[in-house]
């Protein structure tokens, strides 16, 4: 099922996604700090689009990725994703390849809730889901990176 869903982005993306993504003139690397903006989600049970703002700081090297949200009508939110397992095979130029994250968000009671974040790159296009293989949540919607920067 993931990885219709996966497909399913790809195809998505290649519909709406306008042509090329903004960067600064870094190269990605997977062991470096990273952040992806993302201004627009696309719904996968609807197949709609809607505009929400999303900051995302991976940071390999302190096992943390900060997520950062800014939904028109749901307001701003902020959380990290402790980085618990990693794999990336993304390219410098990231235009191929896939990451998958592993990790965990700790809730305001103390529990714990998993998380896998999941990007894959492909010609001009980088997409995010999010969902949760160990219950079986799966993504509920895809996000469209539009632009991305490499530090540390």
């Amino acid at each position: 099922m993931f990885i219709l869903t996966k497909f399913f982005c790809l195809l998505t993306a290649t519909l709406i996604q306008p042509a090329g993504i903004t960067q600064k003139n870094t190269l990605f690397s997977c062991d470096k700090t990273s952040t992806f903006f993302v201004n627009k989600i696309v719904h996968l049970k609807s197949n709609t689009e809607e505009s929400a703002g999303f900051e995302i700081t991976i940071s390999p090297s302190a096992g943390i990725i900060n997520i950062k949200i800014d939904h028109p009508l749901k307001g701003k939110a902020a959380f990290n994703t402790t980085i618990t397992s990693a794999d990336c095979t993304l390219n410098t130029t990231l235009t191929g390849g896939e990451a998958t994250y592993k990790g965990y968000i700790v809730q305001p009671d103390g529990s714990r809730s998993t998380s896998t974040i999941h990007i894959k790159a492909a010609s001009d296009k980088i997409i995010i889901t999010e969902s949760d293989p160990l219950t079986g949540r799966q993504p509920a919607y895809c996000m469209m990176v539009d632009k991305w920067l490499t530090t540390e």
